[in-house]
């Protein structure tokens, strides 16, 4: 996506389009995985601080254009959610590889509330794998 695309987007939402806010935007668009504050951070050195890489990243969760991901360690990570198609992740437990898995079954959703007794609706579900990757574990064989 071009820079003058992720303006006229910002611009969509509601947002100022500051360099900050873009370079934030380009970062995540060139992310393959899911990315953590910190190393958005550091990606992005000098457009914006820390501090204001959450503020953001928050505003832009709550405005759909990026998606907050727990992947159990305490940290949020983000990733672009704009014309991304709904996916979940497998996540190695020993170096924290991120990759994306592909397909959702909307029968997932179906069987939860089949097994539910108090829901009716499901609007949104996440869903990651934990595991090792290939390297890790030809590592921990040796």
């Amino acid at each position: 996506m071009k820079t003058s695309d992720i303006t006229t987007l910002l611009r969509a939402k509601g947002f100022r389009a500051t360099q900050g806010k873009i370079a934030l935007i380009a970062a995540l668009l060139d992310s393959p995985s899911p990315e953590s504050i910190e190393t958005l951070a550091g990606k992005i050195k000098g457009a914006l601080d820390a501090a204001n890489v959450y503020r953001s990243l928050e505003s832009f969760v709550a405005a759909g254009l990026v998606r907050r991901i727990d992947l159990g360690n305490a940290k949020s990570y983000y990733e672009f959610a704009v014309d991304r198609k709904h996916h979940h992740h497998i996540v190695c437990t020993d170096c924290g590889r991120i990759e994306d898995v592909k397909g959702c079954s909307e029968a997932l959703d179906k069987t939860a509330l089949k097994a539910s007794t108090s829901f009716s609706a499901i609007q949104s579900h996440s869903l990651e794998f934990f595991g090792l990757c290939r390297p890790c574990t030809k590592k921990s064989v040796r």
